[in-house]
C-alpha cells in the first residue's frame, strides 16, 4: 500500500538471484543471455553480437537502464488499496473528536496484520536459482500467444467524456503507478461549446520518484550579482549565513563557563568553531561587497575576543570585567552594495528533455455544481487554497499537469489526503480523453489500458491487502519470485537489443530503457499471476491456484463505481451465507448531515470530501472535513454499523440492510470508535484498532464506530442503499420527482417508492 511506507526514491536493484541462473555459452557472434553476475552496472556490451557501443555511450545506456530499474516498483505494490497512513473523515455526525486511545502504544493486535491467521508456507529461504530459470522458461512458453489477436482492454477509455457528469468516468490503467489502478476523466461544463477535460488520479508513493525524475523542478543554478539597494537592518549575507546567531551563541556559551569558573567543554568549543567557519566562509567569498566585508569583519572582531578568553579564561576574572560583550547584529541603514543570487541563464543549445515545473502553494480545482441537475462546471482557472505545496507542470501542446507530492508535504503540518493527487489538463474543447491518459507517459507513468491478466494481478494484490496476507511467508516469497522474474527478463532483453541504442541521444536512451522494462513486465505477466495466485490460494485454504480460480467467489473483474473502480474480496463473495449469518440484524448507515437526499441523488454518488471538492460540491457538509484532510480520511466516505431495527428512525439517512453490497469491496477499513478515519500517524488521532476484517466489524458496539470506503459509493449501481429516509414528505416527493425526470424506476432491483421513505412510508 504505500503512502507512508517508503521514501519516494527507494531503489529496487536488479535481483542478484536473477543474474546467477546458469546458461549455456552463446555461439560466437550471437546475442546471448546475461553473463553470470550481470547487473545493469556490469554489462559488457563488447561481448554482444552486432555493433559495439563506444565506451561513453555504453555507460549512458547502463545509467538509463539502471535508472528505470531502480524506479520500477516491485509487484507487491500493485493494488487498489491506499498507501499506509491514509485515513477517512468524520461524515457520520454525533461523534466527538476521538481522544488518543490509552492503549495506543500496545501492539496493534486487531489491526490488519492480525486479521488472517495462516500457517507459514515456507521457511522464507532465498528463491532457488534453478527454480527461477524454470519459472522464466515456463513464462517464455506462453510467447506463442503473441500471434493471437490483441486482447481488448477491460474498459475502453472514452475519447469524449460526457460533459458535466460530476463523478466523471473511470479509466483503468495497468500497473501499480496509480492507487486503485484507476484514473477519472471529468469534462467540466463551461457554459460554451468548449468544455474543460481533466484527468484525475492518485499516485502511489512508490511511483513518485519516476514522476519527479521527469521534472525540471529542482533549484536552478544560481550566479552572484551585485546590486545597489536600500537596506535598513541586517544585510542579506548576514541572515543567509546566520552570523549574528552563531557568534552570539558562542559568546553566550563562553560567558556561562566564565561566570562559574568552569573549564571550556567540547560543546563550547564546537559552538565557537561553527561561528568561525561561517564567518570565514563569508570573508572568503570573492564576490563580497565592501559593506558585506565590513559586516563580516565586525563579527570576526567578536570572535577574536571570544577566542582570547577561551585560551586563558582566568586571566580576567568574570567579576573583574572579563565578561564578553553581548553580540548584537550588525545593522546597516541606507544604500548598500549587496550580493544577490539569481538563476543562471540557460546555456546555448541546453535541453535536458525534462518537463518545466514550478513549485507553488497547493490548490484544488474550484468547480461549481447545479444541485437540481448534478451538472458540474469549471472555467479551467479558478482554484481554492490548500495547505501544502504542488508542482505546476507544462506538458506542451496546451496540456498541463498539477501534482501534489508526498515529498515536501510534511504529514504533521499539511493536508495528508492531498498527497499524491495528480491532475492532467487538456486544452479547451472536447475529445481529449485518450490523449489525457496518454500524457501519463510524459510523467514516466504507465498509460496502457488494463487488460484481463493485469486486472487479475491487481485483484490478487487487493485481496492480499484486504485479507491481511502480506505477512504470510508463502505470499512474501511469491512476490519476491515475481519481481525477480521480471528483473531477469529485463536483463535478457537488454542484451538482445543493446545494439539498438547506437545513435540515440540521452532522451531516446531513456525511452529505450523504459520500453525494455515494459516489455519485460508484459512477457512475464502470465507467470507472475500464476505464482501469486497459487500462493494466495494456499494462504487462504485452497489446494492451489486452479482451485481458487474455480471457486464461486473468485472474480478478478473490477466493478465500476461512479467515476472510479472497486475490486471485490473473494473471502466475502465466496461465503455469502457465512457473511449474512454474521451480519444478521445489522445494517450500514450514512447520515447526510447538512446536505439533502435530493442533492446526493442528483449526483448519484455518496462521495468523499476530496471527491466532493472536484465535483463542485461546497465544503461544510461533513462533520469534520478539515480534520479529515489531516488524518487522510478525506479520501473516503464514511458509513456506520447499526442495528437494523433502529437504523430507520432518523431522517436524512441512507441505509444498507444488505451490508454485503459494500463489505465485499476490498478498499475499506474500520474502527470501533470515532478516529476520524485515521491513517496518518501524525494526524492527531490514534490508528490503534484499525481493522479490515468484516466479521470483526459486524461485532462493533460503539455508537461512533466508522467504516471508510475509498472515494465513495455509486448509488445507482449494485451498491445502492436499501432505504433512503427522508427528513420530510416534501423531501421524499422531491427525490421521487428527480428519479422520474431521469427515468429511474428501481434502485438495485427495488422500486424507488419502496426505497425512499418518510415515517415508514
Amino acid at each position: 500500500m504505500g503512502t507512508n511506507s517508503k521514501t519516494s526514491h527507494q531503489p529496487y536493484a536488479v535481483a542478484p538471484t536473477a543474474s546467477k541462473v546458469a546458461e549455456p555459452p552463446a555461439p560466437a557472434g550471437a546475442v546471448g543471455p546475461p553473463p553470470t553476475g550481470a547487473t545493469a552496472e556490469s554489462l559488457d556490451m563488447s561481448a554482444l553480437g552486432g555493433p559495439v557501443l563506444p565506451p561513453d555511450l555504453q555507460q549512458l545506456v547502463q545509467e538509463k537502464l539502471t535508472s528505470v530499474l531502480e524506479q520500477a516498483a516491485p509487484p507487491a505494490e500493485i493494488g487498489p488499496a491506499p498507501a499506509k497512513g491514509e485515513a477517512a473523515g468524520g461524515e457520520l455526525g454525533g461523534g466527538a473528536a476521538g481522544a488518543v486511545d490509552e492503549e495506543e502504544d500496545e501492539p496493534e493486535g486487531d489491526g490488519p496484520a492480525a486479521e488472517q491467521h495462516v500457517e507459514p508456507q515456507s521457511d522464507g529461504a532465498a528463491i532457488p536459482e534453478a527454480e527461477l530459470a524454470l519459472e522464466l522458461d515456463s513464462a517464455e512458453a506462453d510467447e506463442e500467444e503473441e500471434d493471437e489477436p490483441e486482447e481488448a482492454p477491460l474498459w475502453t477509455v472514452p475519447t469524449t467524456p460526457p460533459v458535466g457528469v460530476a463523478a466523471g468516468v473511470p479509466a483503468l490503467i495497468s500497473g501499480s503507478d496509480l492507487v486503485d489502478s484507476t484514473a477519472t476523466l471529468i469534462s467540466y461544463n463551461t457554459g460554451s461549446d468548449e468544455p474543460r477535460e481533466v484527468l484525475l488520479a492518485h499516485l502511489s508513493e512508490d511511483a513518485e520518484g519516476k514522476l519527479l525524475d521527469a521534472l525540471d523542478a529542482g533549484e536552478p543554478k544560481l550566479v552572484p550579482i551585485q546590486v545597489e539597494k536600500e537596506v535598513t537592518g541586517r544585510l542579506g549575507m548576514d541572515e543567509q549565513h546566520k552570523l549574528a546567531e552563531l557568534v552570539g551563541l558562542a559568546a553566550k556559551g563562553v560567558n556561562g563557563k566564565l561566570k562559574h569558573g568552569e573549564e571550556m567543554t567540547t560543546k563550547t568549543l564546537s559552538q565557537y568553531q561553527a561561528a568561525q567557519k561561517a564567518v570565514d566562509a563569508v570573508l572568503d567569498n570573492p564576490a563580497l561587497t565592501d559593506d558585506e566585508k565590513t559586516m563580516a569583519q565586525y563579527y570576526a572582531g567578536h570572535l577574536a575576543t571570544i577566542g582570547e578568553r577561551m585560551e586563558n579564561p582566568k586571566a580576567l576574572p568574570y567579576l573583574e570585567g572579563g565578561k564578553i560583550p553581548m553580540v548584537t547584529p550588525y545593522l546597516h541603514t541606507g544604500m548598500a552594495t549587496v550580493t544577490e543570487y539569481v538563476p543562471a541563464p540557460p546555456e546555448e543549445g541546453e535541453d535536458d528533455g525534462l518537463l518545466k515545473a514550478t513549485k507553488r502553494s497547493a490548490s484544488r480545482i474550484k468547480a461549481t455544481i447545479d444541485k437540481s441537475t448534478g451538472t458540474t462546471s469549471w472555467d479551467g482557472k479558478t482554484r481554492s487554497k490548500a495547505n501544502g505545496i504542488e508542482y505546476a507542470i507544462d506538458l506542451g501542446d496546451g496540456y498541463s499537469a498539477v501534482y501534489r507530492p508526498y515529498t515536501g508535504n510534511d504529514p504533521a503540518t499539511t493536508e495528508y489526503s492531498m498527497r499524491g493527487q495528480l491532475e492532467i489538463h487538456a486544452p479547451a474543447g472536447a475529445g481529449h480523453g485518450q490523449d489525457l491518459v496518454g500524457r501519463l507517459e510524459q510523467l514516466h507513468l504507465n498509460n496502457r489500458a488494463m487488460k484481463a491478466p493485469e486486472g487479475e494481478l491487481t485483484y490478487l494484490h487487493a485481496n492480499i491487502t484486504a485479507q491481511g496476507l502480506a505477512k504470510n511467508t508463502g505470499v512474501q516469497q511469491a512476490l519476491e519470485t515475481a519481481h525477480a522474474l521480471e528483473d531477469l527478463q529485463v536483463q535478457e532483453l537488454f542484451h538482445e537489443r543493446a545494439h539498438e541504442a547506437i545513435g540515440l541521444d540521452a532522451t531516446e536512451l531513456g525511452d529505450f530503457a523504459k520500453r525494455i522494462q515494459m516489455e519485460a513486465a508484459h512477457k512475464v505477466l502470465p507467470k507472475k499471476v500464476t505464482v501469486l495466485r497459487d500462493a494466495v490460494a494456499k494462504a487462504t485454504g485452497f489446494a492451489d491456484g486452479a482451485a481458487l480460480a474455480a471457486s464461486s467467489g473468485y472474480d478478478p473483474t473490477p466493478s465500476r463505481s461512479a467515476g472510479w473502480s472497486s475490486w471485490n474480496r473473494f473471502d466475502v463473495t465466496g461465503a455469502p451465507e457465512q457473511f449474512d449469518a454474521a451480519w444478521k440484524g445489522k445494517s450500514l448507515i450514512h447520515n447526510i448531515g447538512k446536505g439533502s437526499l435530493v442533492d446526493v441523488f442528483a449526483t448519484g454518488v455518496l462521495a468523499s470530501t476530496e471527491r466532493r471538492a472536484v465535483m463542485g460540491i461546497g465544503g461544510g457538509l461533513g462533520m469534520s472535513e478539515g480534520a479529515d484532510k489531516k488524518t487522510g480520511g478525506a479520501n473516503y466516505a464514511f458509513v456506520r454499523v447499526a442495528d437494523t431495527s433502529s437504523a430507520g428512525k432518523a431522517g436524512g439517512r441512507l441505509i444498507w440492510d444488505n451490508p454485503r453490497t459494500l463489505m465485499q469491496r476490498a478498499d475499506y477499513y474500520a474502527y470501533d470508535g470515532d478516529h476520524f478515519g485515521a491513517l496518518n500517524p501524525h494526524g492527531g488521532h490514534s490508528t490503534y484498532g484499525q481493522t479490515r476484517d468484516p466479521y470483526k466489524i459486524a461485532n462493533f458496539t460503539s455508537g461512533s464506530n466508522e467504516v471508510m470506503l475509498r472515494n465513495g459509493a455509486d448509488l445507482y449501481s449494485e451498491q445502492a442503499p436499501t432505504r433512503a429516509i427522508a427528513s420530510s414528505a416534501a423531501e421524499r416527493n422531491a427525490v421521487l420527482a428527480l428519479f422520474a425526470s431521469r427515468g429511474i424506476t428501481h434502485l438495485n432491483g427495488k422500486p424507488v417508492e419502496d426505497v425512499v421513505i418518510y415515517n415508514g412510508q
